[in-house]
C-alpha cells in the first residue's frame, strides 16, 4: 500500500474486548427466553389471532 501527501492520513484503534463471541451470546440469549418463558409452538403463531391484512 502507498502512501500519499495529498490524501488524509488514515488513524484508527483496535478494540480488544474479552467477551464471548457472537454466536455464543445468541445461543444463551435463546436459552434463557426458553428457560423464561417455554419452547413456542410455531403453529399456534401462524394460526393465532394476531395477524393484519394489507390491501
Amino acid at each position: 500500500m502507498t502512501y500519499s501527501e495529498t490524501l488524509p492520513r488514515p488513524m484508527g484503534t483496535l478494540q480488544n474486548l474479552d467477551r464471548s463471541p457472537y454466536e455464543e451470546r445468541v445461543v444463551e440469549q435463546i436459552q434463557h427466553e426458553v428457560e423464561t418463558k417455554g419452547i413456542g409452538n410455531l403453529e399456534s403463531l401462524l394460526l393465532g389471532g394476531s395477524y393484519w391484512e394489507v390491501k
